[in-house]
């Protein structure tokens, strides 16, 4: 059940979403995501919906003697990577939904990545049954995706104003607990869930509002509406206070 892509595929939009996540966030996503494994040096790593490479750049540290694959439908977002000049990354622009029908060498990759993007796939059950063919026997596969709870308070916010599309409400609340964790319970000899949660304050409407208007739920032509509910929003609470919800499941061949 894919959700619009046309934000999701902006690098400007990936960037504005990060910078207020990284900025006003009470924790940190990647040191979540980045404690949940280990590597070896020469590791073969594929970060599959790579972005900008929050995690690519990562990978790339933990593995000088490996290659580090980042993979993106966003062109922009690859070049951003691309001038950070590391040998041992290889991008390559894959759009999610011909993963499945690629040819790729079975059993390379130690560990696949992919967080907050598989979602996006018209046949996410087929991308994963192909990442599965692509890792080496032991290698692990990670995909990290929001849950129910997730913006719930924004939600509830916009929900005012005008209904945020199904598909948008399902990627978020129901994607990773039915679709991903039994696709992958049923392929890998071992999966395991670990949850996360984070709260993400912004100060002012100056603050929440790009980030609003990044997101694939925005609508603009609501910008008016959206704008009076977060000025009183933020006159009798002095902030705005978003709960981030995710789970990341973990398959090991």
């Amino acid at each position: 059940m894919p959700i619009p892509q046309k934000v999701a595929q902006d690098s400007k939009a990936l960037q504005e979403r990060l910078r207020v996540n990284q900025k006003y966030s009470s924790k940190d996503l990647n040191e979540f995501i980045f404690s949940l494994f280990s590597l070896k040096k020469n590791a073969k790593v594929l970060d599959l919906c790579c972005g900008r490479g929050s995690q690519t750049l990562k990978f790339a540290k933990l593995c000088p003697k490996g290659t580090v694959h980042a993979w993106d439908i966003s062109q922009e977002s690859l070049d951003f990577i691309d001038s950070q000049k590391l040998k041992n990354v290889k991008t390559a622009r894959v759009d999610l939904d011909a993963v499945s029908r690629m040819s790729f060498q079975e059993n390379y990759f130690d560990l696949i990545h992919c967080a907050y993007g598989l979602y996006y796939a018209k046949d996410a059950r087929a991308v994963i049954k192909k990442l599965y063919a692509w890792l080496k026997p032991g290698g692990s596969l990670i995909i990290t995706g929001p849950v129910s709870g997730t913006n719930q308070e924004l939600f509830s916010l916009m929900e005012k104003v005008y209904p945020i599309d199904p598909e948008i409400l399902f990627s978020v609340r129901s994607f990773m607990p039915k679709i991903v964790f039994p696709t992958m319970k049923a392929l890998f000899r071992s999966v395991q869930k670990r949850n996360f949660e984070n709260k993400v304050t912004c100060p002012t409407p100056a603050d929440l509002l790009p980030w609003l208007r990044s997101s694939t739920h925005y609508r603009a032509r609501y910008d008016r509406e959206l704008r009076v509910l977060l000025e009183k929003h933020y006159a009798k609470h002095g902030r705005f206070v978003i709960t981030k919800k995710a789970m990341s499941v973990i398959g090991v061949k």
